[in-house]
């Protein structure tokens, strides 16, 4: 397989718990279905085996932080190849070899076991059935169907985590192939404060505790992603805030010497990069990438999302 060439991505993720602030039940279910099959699979043998979970559905609103806590439980589990692919890639950008492809993920897995399957944006095989190419995605959806009952019966040390922001698009057959269901909501208050804390950890900053609570709480609804958003503007302000001053000139300046207040910048200021990278972001500046930056999902979304969790939460 030429990954250069491939939608296929092997990888060894370096995610730690500790970086992903909240989402305490989706941890301590990948904990449970991932990390300890993985780590111990003397432990499910004979009749504890039918206690592993081999496909796994990760489902919930964009930007919650799915990616990222599979690669961290990946991580957790040691000793495990971690294959990612985009089926709505797949099916877009590589239609005619799809099928091939679905083939060649599965057999590297078993080659080189334990393994993780990420598998993003499932809902792609449901949803590119009546759409252009839809032979391609019947063959598709058809060959994953049958690799993940092979990967049933033949019990292999295989972890197939199955992604989606829309789960209402799955049909019956996608949904039946997965034997556990993890949720990541928005963030919760205390949740996006922590968030908040994180982001900043190493950036200098002149916010106290009661402006991380603030912030927490005008965030309602933003997802972990969306906070990301608004961190990273704020320290791009805090930047542009070091250059204007590099670019005023001194009225002494002015003064003394007409030529010179027609200088653009200070190529010297200008330059500090030090200066740039030590410049503190503060609250007027978040409160400012706050108001530039509202959240990204609708309610008519959040109102789908709810309605499919509801029955089994």
């Amino acid at each position: 397989m030429d990954y250069l060439k491939s939608p296929i991505v092997k990888e060894k993720p370096n995610v730690k718990w500790s970086e992903i602030a909240g989402l305490e039940d989706a941890k301590n279910s990948l904990k449970e279905s991932v990390v300890l099959p993985i780590r111990f699979p003397q432990i499910f043998t004979g009749s504890m085996s039918s206690f592993i979970s081999q496909a796994i559905l990760l489902y919930g609103p964009p930007g919650t932080g799915k990616s990222f806590l599979a690669k961290a439980a990946a991580t957790e589990a040691g000793n495990s190849t971690f294959f990612s692919i985009s089926l709505l890639d797949l099916l877009t950008k590589w239609s005619l070899e799809s099928q091939n492809f679905i083939i060649s993920l599965f057999e590297m897995a078993r080659q080189q076991q334990p393994s993780i399957l990420f598998i993003d944006q499932i809902e792609a095989l449901c949803s590119y059935e009546n759409e252009i190419d839809s032979d391609n995605a019947r063959i598709t959806k058809t060959e994953f169907l049958c690799q993940m009952d092979i990967l049933r019966k033949k019990k292999d040390n295989i972890i197939v985590l199955g992604v989606t922001n829309f789960p209402w698009c799955l049909d019956s057959p996608i949904m039946k192939r997965f034997n556990r269901m993890v949720y990541f909501p928005l963030p919760e208050l205390e949740e996006r404060e922590k968030i908040f804390k994180l982001f900043l950890e190493m950036s200098p900053h002149y916010l106290t505790s009661q402006d991380f609570l603030e912030l927490g709480k005008r965030s309602e609804g933003y997802s972990g992603s969306d906070i990301s958003i608004v961190v990273q503007n704020a320290r791009i302000q805090s930047y542009g805030s070091i250059q204007e001053d590099a670019v005023k000139p001194s009225r002494e300046s002015a003064e003394t010497n007409l030529s010179e207040s027609c200088i653009p910048f200070s190529e010297e200021k200008f330059l500090n990069s030090e200066k740039i990278f030590n410049s503190k972001i503060t609250m007027n500046g978040m409160l400012n990438a706050l108001s530039t930056h509202k959240p990204t999902l609708d309610e008519n979304y959040l109102e789908k999302i709810k309605n499919f969790s509801s029955p089994y939460f």
